[in-house]
């Protein structure tokens, strides 16, 4: 009989789970996977890795890289998935479920209350308890086209003293949305270690592996990252993040993405409530395509709720069923007063039954409660929670950048 485990790994064996993940990927080189479980052993400890020995062989491994997320005035801990990998030989055993099950089980253990990754298959980790969180507006145009934007004037490389003003502006515009990760130094590391962010790089766009900034008035008011897909045809410069305070620093990054070294086509994404297009004289000289997102997930509903604040003016309570299809059920009622969210010990009879795939999309604001019951996935009893639901939870846009772990 095999004997198989999901757990984390012991210090000797953080090179054999990065070996598993270069494997399953097919990467060329395993750097950038021993750099990333490395960084993640050192600053966060073994239990945010996941693996699987099946017969004293390690099969399976995946990254919990921790953190936290912003939900407009509060912060709620988060963990990103990625790496989620299976040796080919031992694939369709079960081992991934087993090691996604354990994940959610190890987040419940260490506080962890939300949990997002960018999947592959989104049916795959449905199962798990992760659903869509967001959709992103995904804008494609022609470096001829964005060169006339605007001047480039203004846009360099980061600099290494460049982080606490990219770090204020990223923190500024994710408090007008959910699930955008705090950018404090530990955030930092974790891009550091995984993305091989160069600091300080050289000014051009196709040799740098560094961020960018554009500075108005001595002052940093955009920041982008970006990278050139290989194998697409024509070739094409992906903005992973671009993140501004104006629409002109946001044009002056594009025109310098779109200097004479770079591809001939450019993209970025940005949240599904973006007005990139009403600025621009001629928005048919662009493609603009909705497109799923990542997948977010509430590990513990109840303390995820306790985390967030309430508008002072809303009071009342409110009582949750929830199916979880690796914890189980959970039923708990919550009272709102004073601009807090508390648990209850008196059963509401305002309740609302779901799973934890809808209870995700509430929380991170990527629907509303009203909307979730039209679709058949709340039942209830009467418009009452619904209503209450939708005016605690529905307030923000949820938004992830691609260069955000997970």
């Amino acid at each position: 009989m095999i004997s198989v485990i999901a757990r984390a790994p012991t210090a000797e064996e953080i090179e054999q789970a990065a070996l598993v993940a270069k494997t399953a990927f097919n990467s060329p080189q395993i750097d950038p996977w021993h750099r990333a479980y490395n960084w993640l052993a050192e600053y966060n400890g073994l239990e945010c890795i996941v693996v699987v020995e099946a017969n004293d062989q390690i099969v399976s491994s995946l990254l919990c890289t921790p953190g936290q997320a912003v939900f407009g005035d509060d912060l709620v801990p988060i963990s990103a998935i990625g790496g989620v990998a299976t040796l080919p030989g031992y694939r369709r055993c079960g081992y991934g479920e087993l090691m996604m099950r354990e994940a959610v089980r190890a987040l419940g253990r260490n506080a962890i209350h939300a949990s997002v990754l960018w999947p592959s298959f989104y049916d795959y980790y449905r199962r798990f308890g992760w659903e869509i969180g967001c959709e992103l507006r995904k804008y494609t145009l022609t470096s001829d086209f964005a060169r006339e934007l605007a001047g480039p004037k203004g846009v360099r490389p980061a600099r290494k003293s460049d982080i606490p003003a990219i770090s204020e502006l990223v923190n500024r515009f994710a408090r007008r949305h959910t699930c955008v990760s705090v950018r404090d130094d530990t955030w930092w590391r974790g891009v550091e270690a995984t993305h091989g962010l160069v600091f300080d790089g050289i000014d051009n766009v196709r040799e740098s592996r560094g961020p960018w900034v554009h500075e108005s008035g001595g002052q940093v008011d955009a920041f982008a990252f970006c990278s050139i897909e290989a194998g697409r045809e024509p070739e094409q410069l992906m903005v992973r993040e671009l993140v501004a305070d104006t629409p002109h620093a946001r044009l002056a990054v594009l025109s310098r993405f779109a200097g004479e070294e770079s591809p001939k086509v450019i993209s970025f994404t940005a949240p599904s409530d973006d007005d990139f297009v009403q600025g621009l004289d001629n928005p048919r000289a662009i493609m603009v395509e909705v497109e799923a997102g990542f997948q977010f997930r509430v590990i513990d509903p109840l303390p995820a709720l306790e985390l967030r604040s309430a508008d002072p003016d809303l009071s009342g309570t409110l009582g949750f069923d929830i199916e979880d299809p690796v914890l189980g059920q959970s039923s708990f009622d919550i009272e709102i007063d004073g601009g807090r969210i508390v648990r209850s010990d008196k059963r509401s009879e305002k309740r609302l039954a779901m799973t934890i795939q809808t209870f995700s999309q509430l929380y991170c604001g990527y629907t509303s409660a009203k909307v979730a019951s039209k679709h058949g996935k709340i039942a209830t009893d009467s418009r009452k929670p619904l209503d209450l639901a939708t005016r605690l939870l529905y307030r923000a846009t949820p938004f992830r950048s691609f260069l955000e772990l997970g």
